[in-house]
């Protein structure tokens, strides 16, 4: 299919950001790093046009099943999860994909992979409970592993009355999974931050982050960044946990936090520049926005405030050119982005700019990004579509 790109009006800011007010409560072995200043936010503008520089093709994997996660091992082979549990595989670097036998738990309310080789990997998956209705929805959360890629799984690890949103593995023997558990406190049902680690290959999953610090209430992890180096997690109410010591000690970083409480922390990362970013997006009745929050080695944060854009995912090509794939839509009064299109875009100057590589309508969500090299990549979204975009030959005008 030839898909041809649509511009759209120009992006503003919609408020400025302050410094993170929140008081962290006393944890024993966690050092905390204050939030450093905060600059007005950078007002980011669409450059008019497509990026004419991408080309974009397009594989209608399944059509009835939204595609929610992808991970690459190498430059040719890779893996995706589908919305209803469902495993597809590329051997030639996303130009076609094959679904899997089995795969995980049927229709998961969540679902996240993570592959070291064609053959091992691990994915957290969700699933709802039947709960009384004074209570609102219950999840158990599961962690399994597979050794045939991705066709059969066991479970490791379960959570009940809990969440797991995310997991990374180092290496073959060595991974971290995030998120939390619920349980009654002052009669209400609190959330309890939740960080797992194995050094087994998931034999034995133990709660790294309570052997360090005493128990964090209310907050779940939502991603994790893993590298030789260091370990770092994201919080769901904006604090960042990093250890280089396998979870005996630990540091927290405060971030800044802009004036939407409807934000949700999506994405931590780390670009060639060794900077770290936080993604942070909402699509409410209030708000339909996404900021870039980027924080400097003298420990500073710049803001990059995005409206009426929902952003899911971000990868970085270089420490200045990145790539981030989500939705834009029309924002009716008091509703979600309506009619929503499936986007990824482009900046060369760490965010100040975008340009557009792909907006359609065919996949009305564009959800996750895995990079094959600096000239390629790949994205996957909702109604079962991949796609694969790349560097063209020819330079536009």
């Amino acid at each position: 299919m030839n898909y041809k790109l649509i511009s759209m009006v120009n992006v503003c800011v919609l408020a400025l950001v302050g410094s993170c007010n929140r008081e962290a409560k006393s944890l024993s072995n966690v050092q905390v790093s204050q939030a450093g200043s905060s600059d007005i936010p950078v007002r980011a503008q669409l450059l008019p046009g497509v990026d004419s520089s991408w080309k974009v093709s397009g594989t209608l994997v399944n059509p009835s099943e939204d595609l929610v996660d992808v991970q690459l091992i190498d430059n040719n082979n890779g893996k995706a999860a589908g919305a209803k549990g469902t495993i597809f595989e590329t051997q030639d670097g996303g130009r076609s994909w094959q679904r899997l036998r089995g795969g995980l738990p049927a229709n998961p309310e969540f679902v996240r992979i993570c592959f070291v080789n064609r053959s091992l990997g691990w994915a957290v998956v969700m699933k709802s409970q039947p709960s009384p209705s004074d209570t609102g929805s219950s999840y158990d959360a599961f962690l399994m592993r597979t050794e045939d890629g991705g066709a059969t799984w066991s479970n490791q690890y379960t959570i009940k009355n809990g969440s797991l949103s995310q997991i990374r593995f180092v290496n073959d023997r060595e991974g971290w999974a995030a998120g939390s558990t619920r349980g009654p406190e002052g009669g209400d049902q609190t959330e309890h931050l939740l960080i797992l680690h194995t050094l087994d290959r998931g034999l034995h999953w133990t709660d790294s982050f309570m052997q360090a610090a005493e128990q964090r209430t209310d907050d779940s992890a939502e991603d994790i960044h893993v590298d030789t180096a260091a370990t770092m997690f994201l919080t769901t109410n904006g604090a960042i946990f990093n250890t280089a010591d396998a979870g005996k000690n630990w540091n927290m970083i405060k971030m800044p936090e802009p004036d939407y409480p409807q934000l949700a922390n999506l994405r931590l990362a780390i670009d060639q520049s060794h900077r770290l970013w936080v993604l942070s997006s909402a699509n409410s009745r209030e708000v339909a926005a996404t900021v870039l929050a980027r924080r400097d080695s003298n420990g500073d944060w710049a803001t990059i405030q995005l409206a009426d854009w929902y952003i899911s995912d971000v990868k970085f090509l270089s420490p200045s050119q990145i790539i981030v794939c989500g939705f834009v839509g029309k924002k009716v009064e008091q509703q979600p982005l309506q009619n929503t299109e499936g986007i990824v875009a482009f900046s060369a100057d760490n965010g100040k700019t975008w340009k557009i590589i792909l907006r359609t309508k065919d996949a009305p969500r564009i959800n996750s990004l895995a990079v094959i090299s600096q000239d390629q990549l790949l994205a996957l979204g909702n109604n079962g579509w991949a796609f694969k975009i790349q560097k063209s030959s020819e330079t536009a005008d």
